[in-house]
Order: structure tokens, then sequence, then C-alpha cells
């Protein structure tokens, strides 16, 4: 595997398998929950991941972004998640930003023109088979023909059975970047980084 690669997704594997190996997101109480929710662990994931895309997408007319899709006045949210949309970078592509004009920004989130979206890359935190969202390509397909899959983590046996899901569901493919299990701990899923990298490189190229 290319070093360059390797290098930038081990990195983030590396800051999030930490936790995940960690009862800091696992130790609950009747009505406390101790340490890191999996929400938080799951935006921090996509955030990363977006991060890589901005890079990869960085001399192309492309952009990505967090964001929801407008379909003339109608603001369409088809994922409770934070999913990242690529997407043309051109006049009226985006209609509106929240907090990303900021210096101090907390948040960048935009509103993009239906016709500017490329496809859109949806974000787990931890996937199994039976937690596939099974309508949401079908939901987009007016808007896209290509909803990819990420998940930051799946069990080491899951890998092929979630992906033939997902494919059967309309999703272009699937992605995790480790697998994980409370038994054997996290292992980096090296080809999938490879894949997904050359996937974006393509895309980019246009």
């Amino acid at each position: 595997m290319n070093p360059l690669i390797e290098e930038k997704y081990s990195e983030i594997y590396g800051q999030l398998s930490n936790w995940r190996n960690s009862t800091s997101i696992l130790t609950k109480s009747k009505n406390v929950k101790e340490g890191i929710l999996p929400f938080v662990t799951g935006l921090r994931f996509s955030a990363q991941i977006t991060y890589l895309v901005r890079n990869l997408l960085e001399n192309s007319n492309l952009a990505a972004d967090w964001g929801h899709i407008l379909d003339g006045d109608k603001i369409l949210i088809f994922s409770n998640e934070c999913d990242i949309i690529i997407y043309r970078k051109q006049a009226g592509s985006v209609k509106a930003t929240w907090n990303g004009d900021r210096k101090d920004k907390i948040m960048d989130f935009k509103f993009i023109d239906k016709d500017a979206v490329i496809g859109v890359i949806s974000c787990k935190s931890y996937i199994t088979k039976s937690s596939i969202d099974s309508d949401y390509p079908k939901a987009l397909s007016s808007y896209t023909k290509r909803v990819w899959l990420f998940a930051e983590c799946c069990g080491p046996k899951s890998i092929d059975s979630i992906r033939t899901e997902a494919k059967s569901f309309g999703y272009k493919d699937f992605w995790s970047l480790y697998t994980w299990s409370p038994s054997l701990g996290a292992k980096e899923n090296k080809a999938a980084w490879e894949k997904f990298e050359k996937k974006i490189i393509q895309i980019a190229q246009e």
C-alpha cells in the first residue's frame, strides 16, 4: 500500500479506535452516560472524512461539505447523520451557509442546490447488516444515483455481508475504516482505505 495513503488513514484510525477500545463510550447507568456519546464520535468520524475528501478534490471543480439538499424552496432532509455531499462549485450551488462565514466558526453547514449534487457519502459510526438504512439510496435517487456508505467500524466478519446488503439497497459501495469487536479490539481495514482513495480521485477527474 502507498505509504502516503496509509499515513493519512492511519492517523484517523488511531484517533477514533482509541475511543472505541475505551469503556468511555460504553459505560451507562440508569440516568447518566459516562464518557463520550456515540453521536459525538460519529460527528468526529464524518468531519475527518470530510477533510480528507476536500483535500482529494482540491484541484477539481468539486467540493465536499456537510449539508442538506435544496429543491426549489424545499429543504430535503434524508438522514439524521451529518452526511457528506460532494457537489460542483458553481454560481448558486450553495444557497446558504450556517456559521461558515465566521472566522471563529463552530460549524460549516451548507444548503446545496440539487442540480449541483454529484454524490453523497452516508457516514455511520458502528454499523451492522441489520442497521443499514435500506430506504436512503431510493430517497436520494431523484437527486443523485451515487450514494456511498462509509462506517467508522463494523464487526471483523461483517464487511462482505454489509457490502452485499448495502449494494442490494442501491448503495454504490461500502467501506469501513476499521473492524472492531469487544473481544478482538480494533484492526485497520487498509484495503478499504485504498479503494476509497481511488474512488474519490476518480470522481475528481471526471
